[in-house]
């Protein structure tokens, strides 16, 4: 078995895709008529592009063909978002 396959049947259909398409159903709830376009994917599994791959694989029928964004570090955007926040409190 390679890493691969071992991350897909441990890891990614046990916990993960059911985990993922939760947050997108509960993102429907809160959101009608609203869809997903864009998926940010940093770390992990998510930098040997196994989940962009999982992702339009097994949940594009979920999905509306949304952009995938794959960042080497997310905590770039949180520092982004975060500074103009305290900017705003000043």
């Amino acid at each position: 078995m390679t890493i691969t396959s071992f991350f897909i049947t441990r890891a990614w259909r046990p916990h993960l895709k059911a985990a993922i398409q939760d947050t997108i159903d509960r993102y429907r709830g809160d959101a009608p008529g609203e869809e997903i376009d864009v998926i940010l994917l940093s770390g992990g599994s998510a930098n040997l592009q196994w989940l962009a791959s999982l992702f339009e694989d097994e949940l594009s029928s979920t999905l509306a063909d949304p952009s995938i964004l794959r960042l080497k570090d997310y905590r770039d955007v949180v520092a982004k978002a975060t500074s103009g926040l305290d900017d705003a409190n000043a």
